[in-house]
């Protein structure tokens, strides 16, 4: 018995570390010499992609002064950054000029809603155009991917219960319950009180 309570421990242990995760974030350097002339009179769009990611491919500044056409985008967070210094140019991000917001691709089971602006208090639609506010030069827009579900949410800890219950259950039944009538039910039984024991 201590041996199958062991095994039935390691498993819990084992799905408990496979559904730890983790997420990374990236910050915008304002001490660099090409943020700090933009953010002079521009405005920087920050978007926070919230377990999605960018659909279709993006411009991103590499920290040099430069910029490179990412096509596969996976930071958790994106910043739109002018490519330009010069604000008379049509691709500037000065107050009252017009960007167009990204598309996402929602994390497995959502919906992408939109993005949620903080400066407004508003959600805007992907691939919308979005007039930088008058008052916001010299300061990042922070944008947040809003999501909903797709699909109910399942019992995740139910289902794994369940499995483990049948799979446990059937092997207690078929080792040690072989006097039963049905070994494989009184199996199931006994890992059910076991479990019901363990959490309680």
């Amino acid at each position: 018995m201590k041996k199958v309570l062991a095994v039935l421990l390691s498993v819990m242990m084992l799905f408990g570390a496979l559904s730890t995760g983790a997420s990374a974030t990236t910050e915008i350097d304002k001490n660099d010499t090409y943020i700090s002339q933009v953010l002079t009179n521009q405005a920087i769009l920050s978007f926070n992609l919230n377990g999605g990611s960018i659909k279709g491919g993006v411009r991103v500044y590499d920290g040099n002064g430069n910029f490179s056409y990412d096509n596969r985008y996976t930071e958790s967070i994106y910043y739109m950054i002018p490519e330009t210094t010069d604000t008379t140019l049509a691709n500037s991000q000065c107050p009252g000029s017009i960007v167009t917001l990204p598309s996402v691709t929602p994390p497995s089971g959502y919906a992408f809603n939109g993005w949620y602006c903080y400066a407004t208090n508003e959600t805007y639609a992907a691939n919308r155009s979005f007039q930088i506010p008058l008052t916001a030069g010299g300061t990042v827009i922070e944008f947040t991917a809003d999501y909903s579900r797709s699909e109910p949410e399942e019992d995740t800890m139910a289902s794994v219960m369940e499995i483990l219950v049948k799979v446990f259950g059937t092997i207690i039944g078929l080792l040690f319950l072989q006097g039963e009538a049905d070994p494989v039910d009184a199996g199931m039984k006994m890992m059910e009180q076991l479990l019901a024991n363990l959490f309680e």
